[in-house]
């Protein structure tokens, strides 16, 4: 939630969603690409997705990246530490990287051991 719009003219996005164990890229899975059109004035999008994968060469201390993407532009990005998965993590991460003025940008996880 809270992503801004990459293609301006159209008032859209075309969103997708990189998730890997930091430093090992073999283990990149992504979401389907879902198009997503501006709520509102400032050219804010909301995207759902359902998607599940398993990163079978995690071990403890890596991290896990999540980059939310149009296309090759960034919309956003954060990672989970080998503590916060600890017991599994459910919530909200807080994206950087969003872009100049998106500073509530938010991608909700749910990640299990």
């Amino acid at each position: 939630r809270g992503l801004r719009v990459a293609d301006v003219a159209k008032r859209k996005s075309d969103v997708k969603v990189d998730v890997q164990i930091a430093g090992k890229p073999n283990t990149r899975a992504s979401t389907p690409v879902v198009t997503a059109k501006a709520w509102t004035a400032e050219g804010i999008v909301g995207v759902d997705f359902e998607f599940e994968t398993e990163l079978r060469e995690y071990v403890a201390g890596d991290v896990v990246e999540f980059v939310v993407k149009d296309g090759y532009t960034i919309l956003g990005r954060n990672t989970l530490t080998d503590e916060q998965l600890e017991d599994g993590f459910v919530g909200e991460l807080h994206l950087t990287h969003a872009g100049h003025g998106y500073d509530e940008a938010f991608l909700k996880v749910k990640v299990s051991r």
